[in-house]
């Protein structure tokens, strides 16, 4: 069976907030593109919910990747704000179809990070479950843009993970300048994202989840995934993102859309 079309509604479209920097907890309507995936045996990380009946996570965080790559063990849940109120209004609960992993993916150097969920059932659009618009292989997101990440991981590192859904802005770094900071370990399928000075990341418990960039037109892209970094909102060691542009074919192929 494969990947279905939407029905027509606006992609991307959120009441984000502006201004504010630094992890912080999200307005319920803000970031409404996002399912969380469940494991049987444990929580796992935050996915966004493109424009189709699929979620695209990294690969690395669908942990370990191989032995936890039988969809019938995964729910996800769209909607969430809150993880300790899985049953409140507005929350879908949806199990998966299957699991599509990128056949490329090494999980040495966490290169093609990423994988795609079916859902078993399409989601239902409405105020607090929306998609996110996927960037096209030419679409660029240039250095020192302001981007938003966003999840229920650890609040800072060596810390716990959060009950309410958190974001924080930080910014795309040059891709010559990430590859003097983490010498051979960048590829063109990863960005870096964050702060030189450090301050706000993603953690733990955070991969997985989207990078949303607010365009000029209006609507939320998805410029990235959280995938891999060198602890957290450290100086000189920015977040590393699988490049969601990169993989656009990729998922065309895969889900048609």
């Amino acid at each position: 069976m494969g990947f279905s079309s939407p029905p027509p509604l606006p992609v991307g479209v959120s009441l984000f907030p502006r201004g504010r920097l630094g992890p912080s907890n999200s307005r319920v309507l803000s970031f409404y593109w996002f399912s969380r995936p469940i494991h049987n045996s444990q929580n796992c990380c935050t996915i966004p919910l493109p424009t189709t009946n699929l979620d695209v996570p990294s690969t690395a965080q669908l942990p370990w990747y191989l032995k936890y790559s039988d969809h019938s063990m995964w729910t996800a849940f769209l909607g969430l704000h809150d993880q300790s109120k899985r049953s409140a209004p507005g929350v879908q609960e949806r199990r998966l179809q299957r699991v599509v992993s990128h056949p490329f993916f090494n999980d040495f150097t966490f290169d093609y990070d990423i994988a795609l969920l079916q859902l078993e059932q399409p989601a239902e659009y409405s105020a607090t479950v929306r998609p996110i618009c996927l960037p096209d292989a030419a679409h660029a997101f240039p250095t020192g843009k302001a981007i938003w990440v966003t999840g229920w991981g650890h609040t800072q590192e060596g810390g716990m993970g959060a009950l309410i859904l958190q974001k924080g802005e930080i910014r795309v770094i040059n891709q010559t300048t990430c590859e003097r900071l983490l010498p051979q370990q960048i590829t063109a399928r990863m960005l870096c994202v964050g702060y030189l000075s450090g301050g706000v990341d993603a953690c733990q418990g955070d991969s997985g989840g989207p990078l949303s960039s607010p365009e000029a037109n209006g609507r939320m892209f998805q410029a990235g995934v959280v995938s891999w970094g060198d602890g957290c909102a450290q100086r000189d060691k920015p977040g590393v993102y699988t490049r969601l542009s990169m993989f656009r074919d990729w998922i065309k192929q895969q889900t048609g859309v």
